[in-house]
């Protein structure tokens, strides 16, 4: 399962306050994409029938102040590697002379450790790619590139159990319309 907030840690002084807005959930593993369902209920004290029935299905439940995903599927002495993917509406905070984009990439709540952490941020159309700023917080360790003007990637090896890494980019706020 996975956590994402929907408000920005304000201890960290985003210039922001208004709560992202996700849509577009999907999910893969290395075998195929998941099937996405109503809320699950029960999950814990399922039968074994229902968990098998349950695979490759995940469900996204949106809570106040973040929204909560979870997946389902089988597997037994094996590395598996899930892609989440979603679109944020309102991902970008305009200041007076940039545009941000700054979200928190794995939070610090995970009580199992990470790895490896694989971000790809797309950007809007139109921003000079001298004009592009991209830096990462959290753990040492990881790379931040700019790959084009419009998608700049986060990559981080492994993240401890608590440990989050996030991501800051800045563009001209000119490039924003709203």
């Amino acid at each position: 399962f996975e956590n994402i907030r929907t408000t920005p840690d304000q201890s960290k002084q985003p210039g922001r306050g208004a709560p992202y807005e996700l849509t577009n959930f999907k999910l893969c593993d290395n075998q195929g994409c998941y099937r996405q369902v109503e809320t699950g209920v029960g999950d814990e004290n399922e039968d074994e029938a229902n968990k098998t029935a349950r695979a490759n299905t995940f469900y996204t439940r949106e809570d106040p102040n973040e929204y909560y995903i979870k997946w389902f599927y089988r597997a037994f002495n094996t590395d598996k590697t899930f892609t989440l993917s979603y679109t944020i509406a309102n991902a970008v905070t305009k200041q007076n002379d940039v545009a941000e984009p700054y979200w928190q990439r794995a939070g610090g709540e995970w009580d199992h450790s990470q790895g490896p952490v694989s971000v790809t941020l797309k950007l809007p159309p139109g921003i000079p790619d001298d004009q592009i700023q991209a830096w990462a917080h959290g753990k040492t360790g990881g790379t931040v590139s700019i790959v084009n003007n419009q998608t700049v990637t986060f990559e981080i090896a492994y993240l401890p159990v608590t440990t989050y890494f996030e991501g800051r980019v800045i563009f001209p706020a000119n490039v924003i319309t709203k």
